[in-house]
Order: structure tokens, then C-alpha cells, then sequence
């Protein structure tokens, strides 16, 4: 019984069906007192949600928010000013009477869900289906599993790195990354929502041709446990594939200074740096048919976040997967060779190895305390060396740096 349960919970259609079923309403109902209902507000009011089991598990926070997000729009509409200013509140108070878990729920917590319909549309436009988000992140899928497999199968952490301290979460099946930013990083992608949506939503999604090298944010968050502890959480589907495994990842900046990661923090899940990538490779190399489009996506991208968003220090996130008997996506419907495979990967010139790329981190701003890093750090290294800079400055060498790194043959 319990193999059938535990292979049952990675086939995504026949989850996402039992989730919707009754029997998920009645065990919501048990363990924490709540209709499914409950969870469906329609209008963007504060409402009193009794919370229930692990205080100090932020697991069960993020879920419960997440599901909330999901389920409180379920109607598209069509977006205008307001949606990008939009924001539902929700109240989650302690029980009266614990229901189970430790004796120390004696805190409120305040969710703030941001421009959920304009998040919504994201979702839509990349094909992220709601149910598929809910099964992976929502709180019913945590409790069906506690229930039936006895395992608090959550969130996986995969720490953090980079000086931001941002820490980052799987959803249990892999599909889905939560991370978290800092307030004026939050501040920073609600203030150009609007035309951060029409940039990326600019061209028709395909995997194999996305439009867009930027990895979007499908959902922002903040959990507030009182006026100056808030904790911000920004949700992106999983750049890299799950049906090809990675065996080597890179954060890129196009700088050097401090771009290296030290050999004790090298383990699976962090990327390494611009000094690594040098030593290890200097460049890959893709087929000439993709090669012009692939540098156009990027200049189109970095211009962007140069004259729009107004932020620099983004990275180009590269994942590499390398060709083995097993390697999916390689050949078409008519067993023909694809440069480009259905999972959006982009396979190199000999064939031999497949690239899943995509700019992160993009929400940072040049602000008094970076201005003050190039000056403190003018004094050991090149301005062409370190990482931050202006933002007309940091795209123009991100485009030469990549000119250089993607290749062709």
C-alpha cells in the first residue's frame, strides 16, 4: 500500500485529480478545522484563518499562502491598472484549542498576496496550469501526503548563496522554486509590474521558443509576524529540466572579482562563477541556425533591465546537462535532430551536451550602498572586474561577456 501511495504522488494528473476529489475536503476539514471553501476568498479583504500544528515550520506557512494565492482567482480576468496595484490580505490566528503539535501557536501571521490576477496571467501565459502549482505547493497536497505516507514531504532547501543570503526552496516533485528577496527587491519588481508582464509576455510562449531568456516570477508573497519582521517569497517555475538530469551549473555575471566558488561550498544544487567557467570551459557552442536569435534574445532581455526595470547584477544562469544513452528531447516526431528540445533545452554544436539557460536575480537596483561597493572595491580590482555597476554600464559588458561565452561551430 504504502509503494502504491508513494508512486502515486509523482504521477501529476491522477494527484491533481485525488486533490480535487471530497475525500482532500474532508481530511482539510479534520486537521485543521476548515472547508475547502474557507480557502476560496473572492474578494481582496483581511480574513481570520485558525492556523494549526508547527510554529516554527516555515513549510507549513508557505503552503498555506501559496493555496490561498492559488485558489482566491481561479477566475481569469481581464487585467487593468488596479490588478498591478492589487494586493489580498490574509489574517491566520492561532486556535483556541491546539489541535495537535507543539503548545506554543501563540502568534498571528499575516499574509500578503501581491497582484494575484496579474501573477495569474503569468502562470497562464507560460502554461502553468493552477492545479499543477496546487498539487506541488498547496497545503492539501502537504497534508495528503503526511496522512497517507506518515513523511512531512515539503519544501526541499537547497541553501543559499550570493551575497544577498536569499535562500531557496524545491517544491517536493521538483517543478516549482520559492525564493526568498529582500523588501526593496520586492518594492523594486511592484513598482514596473506592469511593464515587467508586457516584456515578457510580449511574444507567444513555446518551450522551444520561450520569447524571453528572463526566468519570471509566477507569484510574490510576504509573511508578516509583525510591523518589521516580514518575510518575502517570490515563486518561479523550475528553469532546469526534470526529465534530463544537470550535471554542472554556472551563475554568470561577466565579472571577475570574488567570482569563484570556494571548494568547501561546492556541492550539488550550487552553481559555480565566472572564474570557474573560464577554467573548466570558456565557451560553449551552439548550432549557427540558433546562434543570431540567441544573442538577439539576450540584448533584447538586458535592454530591458537596463532602461526599464533600472537593475543590475542579474546573472545568466547555465545548466548542463551532458548526453548519455538515456538523453530525452534529441530527436523530432520524424526521428530528425532538434536544436532546440521540447523542454526548452538548446543542444551544442557536436550534440554532445544540452544548455537550459535563463536570467535570474534582476531585481536589484543601483542604489546608495552598491554605489558605495564600487567604491570601496575601485581600490583592490578594475571597474571592469567587479560585479556591480551602473546599469548601462553592467548591461553593456553582460552583452560583450556572452558575445564571447556562446559560441558557435
Amino acid at each position: 500500500m504504502m509503494n502504491f501511495l508513494n508512486s502515486m504522488a509523482h504521477k501529476r494528473i491522477e494527484l491533481e485529480e485525488y486533490l480535487t476529489g471530497d475525500f482532500a475536503t474532508e481530511i482539510l476539514s479534520v486537521f485543521i478545522g476548515i472547508s475547502r471553501s474557507d480557502l476560496r476568498p473572492r474578494v481582496s479583504v483581511a480574513k481570520s484563518i485558525p492556523f494549526f500544528y508547527v510554529d516554527t515550520n516555515r513549510a507549513l506557512h508557505l503552503s498555506l499562502a501559496l493555496q490561498l494565492s492559488i485558489e482566491s482567482r481561479y477566475t481569469p480576468v481581464l487585467l487593468t491598472d488596479y490588478h498591478f496595484t492589487e494586493t489580498s490580505t490574509y489574517t491566520i490566528s492561532a486556535p483556541k484549542e491546539k489541535m495537535m503539535g507543539p503548545q506554543n501557536l501563540d502568534k498571528n501571521y499575516t499574509l500578503t498576496d501581491y497582484a494575484p490576477q496579474v501573477f495569474k496571467a503569468i502562470r497562464k501565459h507560460f502554461g502553468i496550469k493552477e492545479e499543477s502549482l496546487m498539487a506541488s505547493v498547496g497545503i492539501e497536497s502537504l497534508l495528503m501526503r503526511m496522512v497517507f505516507t506518515g513523511e512531512f514531504a515539503s519544501f526541499q532547501q537547497i541553501g543559499s548563496y550570493g551575497k544577498s543570503g536569499s535562500i531557496f526552496y524545491y517544491s517536493f516533485d521538483g517543478e516549482f522554486m520559492l525564493k526568498t528577496v529582500m523588501e526593496k527587491e520586492a518594492l523594486c519588481l511592484m513598482a514596473r509590474l506592469k511593464e515587467y508582464y508586457e516584456h515578457i509576455t510580449k511574444a507567444e510562449y513555446k518551450p522551444t521558443s520561450p520569447g524571453t531568456f528572463i526566468v519570471p516570477y509566477i507569484g510574490l508573497l510576504r509573511i508578516s509576524t509583525g510591523p518589521s519582521n516580514n518575510l518575502y517569497i517570490c515563486i518561479m517555475k523550475n528553469l532546469f529540466s526534470k526529465q534530463n538530469s544537470i550535471d554542472e551549473i554556472y551563475d554568470l555575471k561577466g565579472s571577475k572579482e570574488g567570482r569563484t566558488t570556494p571548494l568547501e561550498d561546492r556541492k550539488p544544487g550550487i552553481p559555480l562563477k565566472d572564474l570557474d567557467f573560464d577554467k573548466d570551459r570558456a565557451s560553449i557552442y551552439i548550432p549557427k541556425a540558433n546562434h543570431q536569435n540567441f544573442h538577439a534574445n539576450i540584448g533584447v532581455d538586458a535592454s530591458f533591465l537596463c532602461n526599464t526595470m533600472q537593475t543590475m547584477d542579474y546573472s545568466f544562469l547555465l545548466g548542463i546537462h551532458r548526453v548519455r544513452n538515456d538523453t530525452l528531447g534529441l530527436k523530432g516526431d520524424k526521428n530528425e535532430d532538434l536544436n532546440i528540445t521540447p523542454d526548452g533545452g538548446w543542444v551544442s554544436s557536436d550534440r554532445k551536451e544540452i544548455y537550459y539557460v535563463g536570467i535570474i536575480d534582476y531585481l536589484v537596483e543601483f542604489g546608495k550602498l552598491k554605489k558605495a561597493e564600487v567604491l570601496v572595491k575601485g581600490f583592490t580590482a578594475s571597474k571592469e572586474d567587479i560585479s556591480v555597476s551602473d546599469p548601462k554600464s553592467y548591461h553593456l559588458r553582460f552583452i560583450e561577456t556572452f558575445k564571447k561565452i556562446i559560441s558557435t561551430k
